[in-house]
């Protein structure tokens, strides 16, 4: 694949329609809400570069988009194309899940097969 095909391309095209005013969530809220089994779908994400924590990716799911640690985006950043079929065909999705850091409850994701 040439320069301009990895780059001029729109990597996700499932992007949900959030309207004017999309809502944001952040993980806990959504943890807080509906617990660990429930299950978001993932359809892509872009960087928030005005994070207080640095770039970080900011993830398009059903109902809101939803910010994601930081940590989280040079992993995304290398998806495959593969990796790309599968988040524009919604077979992508993830559970939130805690962990313990200094003392802090933080949360992650796990990736699942949708």
């Amino acid at each position: 694949m040439s320069f301009a095909n990895r780059h001029n391309r729109k990597q996700f095209t499932n992007v949900p329609d959030y309207g004017e005013s999309p809502a944001f969530k952040t993980l806990k809220e959504l943890y807080d809400a509906n617990g660990s089994e429930a299950k978001y779908r993932f359809h892509g994400y872009y960087v928030n570069t005005k994070g207080k924590f640095g770039d970080a990716p900011s993830a398009y799911l059903d109902s809101c988009i939803c910010n994601f640690p930081s940590y989280m985006l040079s992993d995304m950043k290398e998806f495959t194309e593969e990796d790309l079929q599968d988040i524009n065909a919604g077979k992508v999705g993830f559970t939130i899940e805690t962990y313990e850091k200094n003392s802090k409850t933080c949360y992650g994701v796990n990736w699942i097969d949708m």
